[in-house]
């Protein structure tokens, strides 16, 4: 082979060997492009199921009112009708279509069940129940709201009959059994989210809580 064809050889060889890194370069491009649109389509797959659970949930608030005077006290009421009859609770109810928001339906509830107003109420957790024996049965949201200053006496209403409580001498056993984890969170003001898993209407099974950065509730 003279030296020309030598060249000529050479050259030809860059060239093919060019080709295919381009070609082998491509088809990586391709490759990262599928995976990404894979990726992209299962996380909007997840979106859809996240959103399809927050459709099905429905939608409460519990407000508890906390007077930091010695000693320090919270208010709960008895609950009189209904769901919970006989137990102890904060304030609130289901979110209605009229509420302009959550706080406007804790606020609403609150003054409803014990004839006070909450004046710096802010939401300090999110809760989650399960009714895992019940699966036809949608989740419900619960936004947990804190208030220290109000303004009425509390008085008994057609629902729920008020009363203070040390924050030593609080009736869990009187109350629902998710109660006595989440209360300290929310009398240290620490924000949290939770799941509890229920059976049977009052038998908790199991449950996930933990403490998050406040303003960082997710948006359930």
């Amino acid at each position: 082979m003279t030296s020309v064809d030598d060249a000529f050889f050479y050259v030809a060889s860059a060239q093919n060997e060019s080709d295919d890194n381009k070609v082998n370069e491509l088809f990586k491009k391709k490759r990262i492009t599928h995976i990404f649109k894979e990726e992209e389509e299962e996380e909007e797959e997840e979106d859809m199921r996240d959103e399809e659970t927050r459709k099905r949930k429905k939608v409460f608030t519990l407000l508890l009112v906390v007077d930091e005077n010695e000693p320090k006290r919270v208010l709960l009421g008895e609950k009189k009708t209904g769901f919970g009859k006989g137990f102890y609770n904060g304030f609130g109810g289901k979110v209605e279509d009229s509420d302009e928001n959550v706080l406007a339906a804790a606020l609403r509830e609150l003054e409803e069940e014990a004839c006070i107003k909450a004046l710096d109420a802010k939401e300090i957790g999110r809760i989650t129940f399960v009714w895992i024996d019940e699966p036809e049965k949608p989740p419900w949201l619960v936004h947990i709201f804190r208030a220290d200053a109000y303004s009425g006496q509390p008085s008994e209403t057609d629902e729920m009959r008020p009363q203070w409580f040390a924050l030593d001498e609080i009736p869990f056993q009187q109350m629902w059994a998710d109660d006595q984890h989440w209360y300290p969170y929310v009398f240290q003001r620490k924000n949290f989210e939770g799941t509890f898993n229920f059976k049977q209407v009052t038998t908790l099974v199991d449950f996930q809580l933990n403490e998050v950065q406040e303003g960082s509730l997710s948006m359930q």
